[in-house]
């Protein structure tokens, strides 16, 4: 076995001829500093901690202290830095189990507090490394109360729950297998300048055993330079019967309001037999014929009921999942006399939005050859609206 190779050693070889090796107290110090060091840098490797920032950045150290809303971390480079806690998370070596902060304790009946919208700083500039006292806790200076919440920031976070798909407690629930769609919009009129104009519209549907509901209702109100010119609401119901596949039974029943023209107020129901023509799942078309009793409260004429042939015709096309086409066609006929008819044409181009939201382009004719005034007879209206589905 060799020698330690000491001065003693190297002085006197010949004394250390010996089986068992010679330590002096010299070599046995060196070794325990040696030992020391490497042990203390071993502890110190393991009690590092790191904060992960919202970056994704990583700040590795020993977490000093902590206050109400900052981490105290000691950086081998930087020193002191003082980080919100908000904006880091921390992440602590195997096998370390940190107290926590009585601070952040809450009773169990007050919920928990909302962090703010938006972060303002992550990292702070670095304490002075002159000094190892802890940093105090301070009381943080009071909030200033956020103002009233306008109309404008509830209707933006009311489309962000939307959006998200997030819905809110008043947001309309329906059974299963129903929808339903809530417009609002503009309009335009080819024979005004409209300086005022407004177009709601409510629909909703959907199936019971062999039933198909529809419910639906529309609310019309413009002017022109400020005098009332146009004042109309209305509501339908439609129910389907399906007898087999592709045949099915359908009563119509409607009514009508006109605070301003003739017909004053107008209610027709229809009954007729259906089919689809063609029934796929991005096209289909419907036609049906029956027969309908109308009845007119007139301003100007004698009030009267007429019975009619109806004829009727539905189209759906989805060209995608972003945008989709409909129309719609209703004639109305007195059988002694085809002069005198009702028809009624509407079509619509529909796209989403962001989440529920879709945004529709509607153009809609309406003609009605009974009338005495011919300039009303015609009827023809550009809707643009805004749609929310529920």
């Amino acid at each position: 076995m060799k020698a330690c190779g000491c001065l003693r050693c190297a002085v006197s070889p010949r004394q250390n001829r010996t089986s068992y090796p010679h330590f002096t107290p010299s070599c046995v110090k060196a070794f325990l500093i040696i030992f020391g060091i490497l042990l203390v840098s071993v502890f110190a490797a393991s009690a590092e901690s790191h904060l992960v920032l919202e970056n994704g950045d990583v700040i590795s150290g020993d977490i000093v202290s902590k206050t109400k809303k900052h981490w105290i971390i000691q950086h081998p480079v930087l020193g002191k830095l003082k980080i919100l806690r908000k904006n880091a998370t921390l992440v602590e070596p195997p096998g370390t189990n940190p107290e926590s902060d009585p601070r952040e304790q809450l009773p169990a009946s007050e919920p928990t507090p909302l962090p703010p919208p938006t972060p303002i700083l992550a990292v702070s500039a670095p304490i002075d490394e002159g000094s190892d006292a802890k940093p105090q806790i301070r009381d943080e200076p009071g909030e200033i109360p956020a103002p009233p919440e306008s109309i404008w920031n509830a209707a933006e976070r009311a489309l962000r729950f939307i959006a998200h798909n997030q819905r809110p407690s008043w947001y309309p629930q329906l059974p299963d297998n129903w929808n339903g769609n809530l417009k609002f919009g503009f309009t335009y009129n080819d024979r005004e300048t409209l300086s005022t104009q407004r177009y709601g519209e409510i629909g909703i549907e959907g199936k019971t055993d062999h039933f198909n509901h529809r419910f639906g209702g529309f609310y019309l109100f413009s002017d022109q330079g400020g005098i009332q010119s146009d004042n109309r609401w209305g509501s339908s119901y439609r129910a389907r019967f399906t007898a087999t596949e592709l045949t099915f039974l359908q009563s119509l029943s409607s009514y009508e309001v006109d605070n301003l023209k003739d017909p004053e107020q107008k209610v027709i129901q229809s009954l007729g037999v259906g089919t689809k023509l063609i029934n796929q799942s991005s096209f289909s078309i419907d036609t049906v014929i029956g027969g309908a009793a109308e009845y007119r409260d007139m301003r100007t004429t004698a009030d009267s009921t007429v019975f009619k042939l109806s004829l009727s015709e539905e189209l759906r096309w989805r060209f995608n999942d972003s945008l989709q086409f409909k129309q719609s066609v209703n004639v109305l006929v007195e059988p002694n006399d085809f002069s005198r008819y009702t028809l009624t044409f509407d079509s619509s181009v529909e796209t989403p939005i962001i989440g529920a939201l879709n945004l529709e382009l509607a153009y809609r004719y309406d003609f009605d050859s009974t009338l005495l005034d011919k300039n009303a007879r015609k009827n023809t209206r550009i809707v643009t609206s805004l749609g929310l589905k529920f």
